[in-house]
């Protein structure tokens, strides 16, 4: 069974609020280095929510575009998480998060070639196999070009997915916050993306710093980027959605008003679909 409908980010000063009050959400995302070793009082609130709500799986340090050696002992981690929350998804990003055995505390960019095609397809391979299922792969924001890249990003996703049998996780934040630091096409690149790779988009808020755009999640999911998702449920379709706040995080009923703007437009969308569907209007 996989995801569908919009869903929250899980954070942990949330979770008690949660279980007392059972808010009405489709599906919860865990920061999975946050959780693969939880015991104690956190362990039992973990497994506790995961009997109430589905939930997906979200690293960051696999080091998918990385020379390191892939760390085992991390993957096996995350494959027991895994089984012990039942989860519908796990995902990383596009990057490389580690250097000569050393977390670098951010997620650098890899230059979009042929070579490094080559390396990410037959580390996603590696990682795929010791899991036992597909994951998505995330395009992450940046704030400096690869100058050697010979093609898109869109492309080498497209490229990766159609190689490995991964799906991509589209954020459509980082979309925006890259067309304003680095001179993106946004549209186009949701225009090129191929449909039939895309298994979720994300979105979050950015930190404007004037003269370039942070990627903080720590505001408000920005109007420009609402109207992003509007077009990629348009051109690529529905896929499950979320809602990232990880900085500066405030009380559960803030970050759930950016929930329920979302799920308004997520609900419009499919509604229409529906609807066009028992006229047998064909948008294909």
């Amino acid at each position: 069974m996989g995801l569908f409908g919009v869903g929250m980010g899980l954070r942990s000063s949330h979770i008690k609020s949660i279980l007392k009050h059972q808010p009405d959400v489709t599906w919860f995302e865990l920061l999975t280095d946050n959780w693969l070793d939880a015991s104690g009082i956190d362990g039992l609130l973990l497994d506790e929510f995961c009997q109430r709500y589905p939930v997906a799986l979200h690293s960051i340090a696999m080091n998918i575009g990385g020379c390191d050696p892939l760390r085992q002992d991390y993957l096996n981690k995350i494959k027991q998480l895994k089984t012990r929350v039942g989860s519908h998804h796990i995902s990383d990003h596009l990057c490389f998060s580690q250097v000569s055995g050393r977390p670098i505390h951010d997620l650098a960019p890899i230059p979009y070639t042929e070579k490094t095609l080559e390396h990410v397809c037959h580390r996603i391979e590696l990682i795929q196999n010791l899991l036992g299922e597909p994951i998505s792969i995330e395009n992450i924001s940046a704030y400096v070009h690869c100058l050697d890249s010979t093609m898109s990003e869109a492309k080498f996703l497209n490229q990766l997915a159609s190689k490995t049998g991964c799906q991509v996780l589209l954020d459509i934040n980082n979309l925006y916050v890259n067309s304003k630091n680095l001179g993106r096409n946004a549209e186009a690149y949701i225009h090129e993306i191929d449909p039939k790779y895309v298994s979720q988009y994300h979105l979050a808020g950015f930190n404007d710093q004037g003269f370039y755009l942070l990627d903080a999640h720590d505001h408000h999911i920005h109007c420009d980027v609402l109207k992003l998702y509007e077009l990629a449920l348009e051109r690529i379709g529905a896929r499950a959605t979320l809602i990232e706040w990880d900085h500066n995080i405030p009380n559960f009923e803030h970050v759930y008003e950016d929930y329920k703007r979302v799920r308004v437009i997520y609900e419009r969308f499919t509604s229409s679909l529906l609807g066009a569907e028992s006229r047998g209007v064909s948008y294909a």
